[in-house]
């Protein structure tokens, strides 16, 4: 039995998370962002690398904007003490090529206190870059 139950256990508010950006409600993604938060991703992509803070948080999103339309689709959730990973598919297209992307995704979220303050996102980085790769001109 949980100590609180108006209080959000991780589980619940990582699943918040998955609802709130299918809306499109980004107010409420960042609601529950540490001010401090860690995101990492591979080097391989546009957009890979470490970023600290909402404002670098921010930016990566944009960029992440700039290039794809997609939709993270959870498919599994595996909690463990503050981390909670997510198993899923990334589903849309490439804004600059018009390519459909349809991937696995693999997030890694860590809470503390209620917020996340890190997040590490996998996914099929081949594919995703195939699916930025224009196509050659013959």
């Amino acid at each position: 039995m949980r100590d609180n139950p108006a209080v959000p256990t991780n589980l619940e508010i990582v699943q918040g998370i998955y609802a709130a950006y299918q809306r499109r409600d980004f107010p409420a993604f960042f609601a529950v962002l540490d001010p401090e938060i860690e995101v990492r991703q591979t080097r391989q992509l546009p957009w890979g690398g470490e970023y600290r803070g909402y404002d670098r948080v921010r930016e990566l999103f944009k960029q992440v904007a700039e290039l794809t339309e997609t939709q993270p689709t959870p498919e599994e959730y595996v909690e463990s003490g503050e981390t909670v990973v997510v198993i899923g598919r990334l589903r849309g297209r490439a804004r600059v090529t018009g390519k459909t992307i349809d991937l696995r995704i693999v997030h890694a979220w860590t809470l503390r206190d209620g917020r996340v303050i890190r997040y590490d996102a996998y996914m099929d980085a081949p594919k995703m870059l195939d699916a930025l790769k224009p196509e050659p001109i013959s």
